[in-house]
């Protein structure tokens, strides 16, 4: 009787770190648990987990990124595991606006940009804890842009691009150049500006979308200090 209250209580222990964890740091929900198809109809066992912070949060942006759904801010609540509160932006009016255009000029644009605020217990917050916000707590930005022109194509399908930047990473994990380079391969050097060392690496979503990702370190610093991942037309 008493092994099998030490059973039950290990189980309980287990089962609750269990739980602990993934409400801290979230599975990537782009990625079903299950076993995949292959493209020869085989089954692929699936992806090992991350054995760091570190390597589990590059890991997550580059799924983010192949995604392709950058623009999509419903797709992207759901990989992020939280709900945004929106708030919208018109740059340039548009009641009537080709319509007051000299000669209606085709070129003319109306912008109108929508910004993404997650809930506040989003997940990419201090590693320390705490309640109270600080100026070098981990940040988040994310808005998605449309622009529409009088004319041509973008007047019925408007020019769409989006901003994911993830900022003062290091307060949620230190990601240094080699750990970037032995988990990303295919984030290349780009030239360095003003003592800043940036990375950067391009997913073709099709032939006229791109995704692109950057990842900046500043200078006598060894810890990123963000991630901005972009998608948009070329």
């Amino acid at each position: 009787m008493r092994q099998q209250r030490r059973i039950i209580v290990i189980a309980m222990a287990c089962f609750a770190i269990f739980i602990c964890y993934d409400m801290t740091v979230p599975r990537h929900p782009l990625i079903p648990e299950e076993h995949k198809e292959s493209n020869t109809g085989k089954k692929e066992p699936p992806k090992k987990q991350p054995a760091t912070r570190q390597e589990w949060f590059l890991d997550y942006v580059k799924i983010l990124a192949d995604s392709g759904r950058i623009i999509d801010p419903n797709a992207m609540a759901r990989a992020l595991n939280t709900q945004f509160a929106t708030q919208h932006q018109q740059e340039v009016p548009d009641d009537e606006h080709c319509e007051k255009q000299v000669g209606r000029d085709a070129n003319s644009m109306a912008v109108f940009t929508d910004f993404y605020a997650p809930g506040g217990n989003f997940w990419f917050r201090s590693a320390s804890g705490g309640s109270a916000a600080k100026p070098d707590d981990p940040a988040f930005r994310y808005y998605v842009t449309q622009k529409t022109t009088c004319g041509g194509y973008h007047k019925t399908y408007p020019a769409l691009t989006a901003s994911m930047r993830f900022s003062n990473i290091s307060g949620f994990a230190c990601i240094t150049q080699q750990q970037l380079g032995s988990v990303l391969p295919q984030a290349k050097p780009l030239q360095a500006t003003d003592g800043w060392q940036s990375y950067g690496m391009v997913t073709a979503v099709s032939q006229n979308n791109q995704v692109a990702v950057t990842f900046d370190f500043p200078a006598g610093n060894p810890c990123m200090f963000d991630i901005t991942i972009r998608q948009g037309e070329r």
